[in-house]
């Protein structure tokens, strides 16, 4: 699903207009100013119940080797954006993909 489907599948459930789903989606996903993206820049997270929580994760400094050389490098200290999914979201999961 692309932003527009999502668009679209927003504005037939909710009874919005398009545009209107469009603004929600983009409020709500941009990554310069949505309200996920400025929630995880400001170190905070974020929890949707039943369905998961964004969170930023900070990494340590490391030493890795390079594939090419076969040398050691230092890896710098680094943040990732982090989605773990809670448990109804695992539970419908289970149920679609087996396990």
């Amino acid at each position: 699903m692309n932003k527009t489907e999502m668009t679209e599948q927003l504005a037939k459930r909710a009874g919005l207009s398009r545009a209107k789903a469009g603004e929600v989606v983009t409020a709500l996903f941009n990554p310069s100013g949505g309200i996920i993206a400025a929630e995880l820049q400001g170190g905070g997270t974020l929890g949707l119940h039943e369905f998961g929580q964004f969170s930023v994760r900070e990494y340590q400094p490391r030493k890795g080797r390079d594939p090419r050389t076969g040398k050691e490098i230092d890896i710098p200290a680094r943040k990732a954006c982090s989605f773990r999914p809670r448990k109804g979201l695992r539970k419908d999961m289970k149920d679609i993909v087996g396990g």
